[in-house]
């Protein structure tokens, strides 16, 4: 392979530019006047070496072709003592001695890591073996440290920072200095405020139009993300711009609303006036939202009549069933899932599953093709338990042939099914729903679609099955009444919709109970003393695989009771018990072998998904790791990939909707009393099979059964389904 070409000098012309595209000339040290073009974010008068080849283009001539860019380190002291601090491979350095290290060889540090690591070792004061190690990596890492050092000091973590540079490579530092909102699209957990705070210190402008775009598109969707309303008033929309932008300008208002035109002029935002409440207003969207909740509307519409037994083939099909066996509400059910689209709902213990088994069995022995899918892999498998295993669940993404990047089965490409049972529907989102319903041809293919109203509505935007329920748009069955052989569980659960919190419930045969209301806990250190305890001593004593079989659930990652700090607990517990290790724990909380972990982020490569539990079974060198997801699947995960990977002994309630464990221990206290209400309570105590452990302080929990929080969602879906 022929070594690429380097030529260094000053960019006098830039054509065309774009992320990941330019076009220019460049004046090169020996004088000469190069075009070039290629792989490069290009700055006009900017100094820089490009790497590439000449190439000849059959319209513009000779021309560089650029692969990628160099830069030099900076003179930033703070960006090389964050990047020292942050970067996992520079061992033994914290904030103290990174700094330390800045100051001290500044620009000089690469020459000096590289040629004399002795004095590294000297200044640091740690071991010459680390600094060796430090300088193997950096070595590995040479085309891209400059960049990443850069970023550093824009307050990214190190797997920001090679997120960003894998992507973008060293371009990315033109990126940022031209529009630093350019990350709002780009890393997760950076929203409008934490990059304005870096955009406005590197000296932007509080008017400026990027920035004043950068806002507007930034709220619409964190309604989307992080509110689940699918649009937002005008008025609110126009208010909370000028809240967040706080321009020093007397026509700061018209600056926002001319922003907001060009937008909307530019068809990336979109705006309706729809009636809500006797009232007129002008709902603002992402286009492609509105399309989808309008689709969905259409199809709700136009097929809620359609019914198998008025269709004569369909019809003389079907076999005899006794409905005898169900209860009328559960027959109820049953008959409407004869129409082309209906849907079921029902708290714990209400008979969902014995009733979908029912509709499954009916349609298989009439020789219809039965199809279950669920949002989750964990609600999808008991999906199958439900059905007596006799058939095939899969997640909806997975039916749908999704790759990460498009849908196997879509408008064009339809799924071949008579009937289609979709479980957990509480958690579908409006984008989720809409792909699914694209690749149903509803003229031959029926929906059965079940949930739990009273669980957390999705996380994403839209709130459908609240929606249809409300709406009666489609044939709907509410199921309410609790059948006696569910237990005390499903009844205690259930009696929190009625806001009644049911005491501790009697031992049974094996020394556990169903139902444990432990709310003496006036303070969070007693919680997680408890909590210490039980997974110490009684949790085990009650026959219960601590890994496999035990989930904590807390409503909140922060706090010394909220996810990370019981993780912090529980690791320290889990190792010492079961692999008789004491481990060193660090600032980041790094799951190791043992370890049971929760996967945080779809990857379609090694068909993990968001929400897929594990436990690490293998350490392997360079920061890789083996885990075993269950059922067979065992994956070897690289050093990138595990930056998704988390610790799971604790999880957020949120987290873990449409999952079952056998035993779930809920913490429940005044001090997460802004996240409590009668909903959270009610989907956390779901969760478990067996047994519910319910730990807090009297107030606390009692203020959490009791709290009603009223859903707040604006819908497009509603409101057309209304107007209909």
């Amino acid at each position: 392979m022929p070594q690429p070409e380097k030529i260094t000098g000053t960019i006098t012309h830039v054509h065309y530019k774009s992320p990941n595209w330019s076009a220019g000339r460049l004046k090169s040290d020996e004088g000469d006047n190069i075009s070039f073009s290629g792989n490069l974010c290009a700055e006009q008068d900017k100094y820089v070496t490009l790497i590439g080849a000449f190439k000849t283009h059959p319209k513009y001539g000779q021309q560089f072709n650029v692969k990628s860019i160099e830069i030099s380190i900076p003179t930033s002291a703070e960006g090389l003592a964050t990047f020292l601090e942050k970067h996992p491979a520079m061992r033994g350095i914290g904030k103290v001695r990174s700094k330390k290290l800045a100051k001290v060889f500044g620009n000089d540090f690469e020459e000096v890591l590289l040629n004399s690591p002795e004095q590294i070792a000297q200044i640091a004061g740690i071991p010459s073996r680390d600094v060796l190690q430090m300088s193997e990596e950096w070595k590995r890492t040479t085309t891209t440290n400059a960049a990443m050092i850069q970023l550093a000091a824009y307050g990214l973590s190190y797997h920001q920072m090679a997120t960003l540079t894998a992507k973008y490579g060293n371009n990315i530092i033109a990126i940022l200095k031209e529009d630093p909102y350019f990350m709002l699209g780009e890393l997760d957990g950076f929203g409008f405020k934490r990059i304005d705070e870096i955009a406005l210190k590197s000296g932007v402008k509080k008017a400026l139009p990027n920035r004043i775009r950068a806002c507007l598109m930034w709220i619409v969707r964190d309604v989307l993300s992080n509110e689940g309303s699918t649009w937002i008033d005008q008025v609110e929309f126009l208010e909370k711009a000028n809240e967040y932008l706080l321009i020093d300008d007397l026509q700061s208002h018209a600056m926002i609303r001319k922003a907001m035109f060009s937008i909307l002029d530019n068809k990336n935002l979109r705006a309706e006036f729809i009636k809500k409440r006797e009232k007129v207003v002008c709902a603002i969207t992402l286009p492609n939202i509105y399309q989808m909740e309008k689709e969905l509307a259409r199809i709700f519409e136009k097929y809620a009549c359609y019914n198998l037994m008025t269709e004569r083939e369909n019809g003389d099909k079907l076999i005899d069933f006794d409905i005898n066996i169900l209860n009328k509400k559960q027959q109820q059910a049953f008959i409407n899932a004869l129409y082309r689209i209906s849907l079921i709902s029902g708290g714990a213990g209400t008979g969902k599953s014995y009733t979908v088994a029912a509709i499954t069995e009916f349609f298989s022995k009439s020789n219809y093709n039965v199809t279950l899918c669920a949002p989750t892999g964990k609600a999808a498998r008991r999906l199958e338990e439900v059905c007596d295993n006799k058939f095939k669940a899969s997640t909806i993404h997975k039916l749908l042939g999704y790759d990460g990047r498009k849908f196997k089965h879509d408008f064009l490409n339809k799924l071949e099914t008579d009937i289609i049972i979709v479980d957990e529907v509480s958690m579908v989102d409006v984008p989720l729903m809409s792909a699914l319903f694209d690749a149903i041809n509803f003229e031959t293919t029926s929906v059965v679609l079940v949930g739990d109203h009273n669980q957390l509505p999705p996380v994403g935007p839209g709130n459908i099955l609240r929606d249809l329920i409300q709406t009666q748009a489609i044939p709907t069955t509410i199921l309410t009444e609790c059948i006696r052989q569910q237990g005390e569980l499903k009844k205690n659960c259930s009696a929190i919709l009625d806001g009644e919190l049911r005491k501790t419930t009697p031992k049974l045969p094996n020394g556990a109970r169903e139902w444990y209301l432990i709310n003496n806990l006036s303070s969070p250190g007693m919680v997680s003393a408890l909590l210490k305890e039980m997974f110490e001593e009684y949790l085990p004593k009650l026959g219960f695989d601590l890994l496999k079989e035990v989930q904590v659930l807390t409503p909140t990652h922060k706090g010394p009771i909220g996810t990370k700090e019981l993780n912090r607990m529980l690791q320290k517990i889990m190792q010492a018990k079961i692999y008789r290790r004491n481990i060193i724990q660090d600032k980041r909380l790094r799951p190791v072998k043992g370890d049971k972990v929760i996967c945080t982020k779809n990857n379609y490569d090694l068909d993990i998904m968001n929400g897929e539990m594990g436990i690490i079974f293998r350490e392997l060198s360079g920061g890789e790791a083996a885990i075993n997801f269950g059922n067979d699947k065992k994956r070897t995960l690289t050093k990138e990939q595990m930056g998704h990977i988390q610790l799971a002994y604790a999880l957020t309630i949120h987290k873990v909707q449409g999952s079952e464990f056998p035993c779930a221990v809920l913490v429940m206290h005044k001090s997460h009393s802004f996240m409590h209400h009668r909903g959270l309570l009610y989907t956390g105590v779901t969760r478990a099979s067996k047994s519910t452990i319910i730990l807090g302080d009297n107030w606390g929990i009692r203020n959490c059964a009791s709290k009603i929080k009223t859903d707040h969602r604006n819908t497009f879906l509603r409101e057309l389904l209304k107007n209909d």
